[in-house]
């Protein structure tokens, strides 16, 4: 639409133009605008975050963790050394009392469980290093932390186990690159 030149200037106002909205209009009070160069990145989309695969080994791990023992899940941590040929390091805490009886056995199965969960997910991985911590009374009868087991287990071999029918007294006999370092009360 066009509007003629200045009022009383001899024009004809176009039909259908608002004269009140011609010319600057005042807008809406908006918050200042940053700097661009000061302000970082700009993340303009409201598309999900993209997928983390990391993320996902680490949920399967704790949910398999937590089915033999929510403390056991909640302890865990999960590390990809990428020197490693990409290899996934799991750490848990299998007990704090040195009294518990079943925690010899509890971290048996805790590894059949880690195990299983990551085998979905290892195309991308490379081995699997299970490391699990404990309080244990040392020669002298003190208490201490200390790494109850250790134990490799390559892609191949984790690919090629059942381990829903391995015995959970296998578990530490199965690492095909090192025997596993398993502490004397957790043998």
């Amino acid at each position: 639409m066009m509007v003629g030149g200045c009022a009383g200037g001899g024009q004809d106002q176009v039909p259908g133009a608002d004269m009140a909205k011609v010319g600057p209009q005042s807008l809406p009070a908006q918050a200042p605008v940053p700097d661009v160069a000061s302000a970082g990145p700009v993340t303009t989309s409201t598309a999900p975050s993209p997928h983390n695969p990391v993320r996902d080994v680490e949920n399967s791990l704790a949910g398999a963790l937590g089915t033999v023992d929510p403390a056991a899940a909640a302890s865990m941590k999960l590390d990809v050394r990428p020197a490693a040929g990409n290899q996934l390091v799991v750490t848990w805490t299998v007990s704090r009392d040195p009294g518990d009886a079943a925690a010899k056995n509890r971290l048996r199965r805790e590894a059949i469980a880690a195990l299983a969960a990551a085998k979905p997910h290892l195309s991308s991985y490379g081995s699997v290093l299970l490391i699990a911590d404990a309080t244990v009374r040392d020669a002298t009868g003190q208490l201490t932390d200390a790494s109850v087991l250790r134990a490799k287990y390559s892609r191949a071999l984790i690919q090629r186990t059942d381990f829903a029918q391995l015995s959970i007294d296998r578990v530490f006999t199965l690492p095909d690159d090192k025997p596993a370092e398993i502490h004397t009360s957790y043998r």
